[in-house]
C-alpha cells in the first residue's frame, strides 16, 4: 500500500460513513478531506458501495432497534388517546385515524406475506416465479449503486 493510500484509509472510512449517514458525494468528500471525484471513485468500486451499504443497514437496524423498544408504550398511549376521553376532540380524531391507518397497513403486509408463502411453498416447478423475483431484485441492486454513485450530482 502506497504512503497515499494509507493515508486515504481514515477518509475512506469518514466516506463510506458519511455517505452511509445521508450525506451527499460532496459533503462525504468533506467529511473524508478528499476530492469529490475520489468519492465518485470510490463508489464505482463494487467493495466500498458495498461497505457503504452495510452501514447503512446497520444504522437502519439500530433505529428499528430503537422504535421496536418504544413501539409497545407508544400503542398504549394511542390507544390511551383515541378511546379516552381527552379535551380535544381533534386529537382523538388524529388518533383513531393513525389507529386505522397502520391496522390497514398491517392488514396489507399480512396478506403479501401469505401470498408469498403460498408462492414459496409451490414445487421447484415454479421456477419461472423465482427467476422473476431474482431478476428484479438484481434491477433493484443495480439502481441503488446508480443512486449512490449519482448521489449529489443534481
Amino acid at each position: 500500500m502506497t504512503q497515499n493510500e494509507t493515508q486515504n484509509v481514515g477518509g475512506r472510512d469518514a466516506v463510506a460513513l458519511a455517505l452511509a449517514a445521508g450525506a451527499t458525494q460532496t459533503e462525504a468528500a468533506m467529511a473524508g478531506g478528499v476530492a469529490r471525484s475520489t468519492v465518485a471513485r470510490w463508489l464505482d468500486d463494487p467493495l466500498f458501495a458495498a461497505e457503504v451499504r452495510t452501514l447503512r443497514h446497520q444504522a437502519f437496524d439500530e433505529a428499528i432497534s430503537i422504535l421496536t423498544a418504544a413501539a409497545s408504550d407508544a400503542a398504549r398511549h394511542l390507544v390511551e388517546l383515541a378511546c379516552g376521553r381527552h379535551p380535544n376532540g381533534s386529537v382523538r380524531l388524529g388518533a383513531i385515524r393513525t389507529l386505522l391507518s397502520v391496522a390497514s397497513e398491517h392488514l396489507a403486509i399480512a396478506d403479501v406475506e401469505t401470498r408469498l408463502d403460498r408462492l414459496e411453498g409451490k414445487s421447484g416447478a415454479d421456477s419461472a416465479v423465482d427467476h422473476e423475483i431474482e431478476r428484479l431484485i438484481g434491477e433493484w441492486r443495480r439502481n441503488l449503486e446508480w443512486d449512490i454513485r449519482h448521489e449529489g450530482e443534481a
